[in-house]
Formats: C-alpha cells, sequence, structure tokens
C-alpha cells in the first residue's frame, strides 16, 4: 500500500537530507513520493518563498500541540475539522503552484502521517 511505502520513502529522503548522505539514488530517486518529498523540500527551504510557509507551519504546530508530553495520534492531529490538515492542504496546492513543471500530487496525500510529518519537520526544523 502506497501508505505504508510513504512511511519509508520519507524516512529515508529526510534521513538522506539531514545527514547529506550522498547515495545515488538509481530509480528510487523517480518514486512519486521521493519526488515529492525533494520538490516540497525545494520550496519550503526556499529562503525566498518558503519563510512564509515556515512560519505558518511552526504555527500550526504550536496550536494542534499546546502542551509536551500527551501521545497525540495521527487520526486526531489529521481530523478534517483541525487547522493542521487545512494547512497541509493548502501547501500541497502552493506547491502545485510554485513548481508548475511537475504534475500536481494528489491532495489526499496530506491525509498521510509519514508525509504530514516530513512537511512539519521541513517548517519546524528546516
Amino acid at each position: 500500500p502506497l501508505e505504508v511505502q510513504a512511511e519509508y520513502v520519507c524516512l529515508l529522503m529526510r534521513l538522506w537530507a539531514r545527514f547529506a548522505i550522498g547515495l545515488p539514488l538509481g530509480n528510487f530517486l523517480w518514486h512519486p513520493i521521493a519526488v515529492f518529498c525533494a520538490e516540497i523540500r525545494k520550496v519550503i527551504l526556499d529562503p525566498q518563498g518558503g519563510q512564509s510557509a515556515r512560519s505558518r507551519g511552526t504555527a500550526i504546530v504550536a496550536e494542534a500541540v499546546t502542551e509536551v508530553g500527551p501521545y497525540r495520534s495521527w487520526s486526531d492531529l489529521l481530523d478534517p475539522k483541525k487547522p493542521l490538515l487545512s494547512f497541509l492542504e493548502q501547501t500541497f496546492t502552493w506547491l502545485a503552484q510554485s513548481r508548475p513543471q511537475i504534475q500536481p500530487f494528489p491532495l489526499e496525500w496530506a491525509r498521510m502521517p509519514a508525509i504530514a510529518c516530513t512537511i512539519l519537520d521541513l517548517c519546524v526544523d528546516g
């Protein structure tokens, strides 16, 4: 299932970026989720246009997690009535507008915890 693939692909992409691991990716580079991770990273970490997304993402995390310690499930955090999912969906729309040369990614990917975690990690930790 794509959601399980997303967990592994997003984790690997985050590790490779965080620790500057210079391994060749081969065909893995063209996995749709790997492409998404690479593109969202470019857009969010862009010094010019990405600052507002990083600020909004950090604010959304602070709003969603008001106190450190208690466990929060992804199903609760990604509830359609809560602002986190709206932010993630807006980020997908922004990515499509910022990178028109690539095919837009499915909006339902915003509901995948691995994708949400990747976007929020970029916003909070860069």
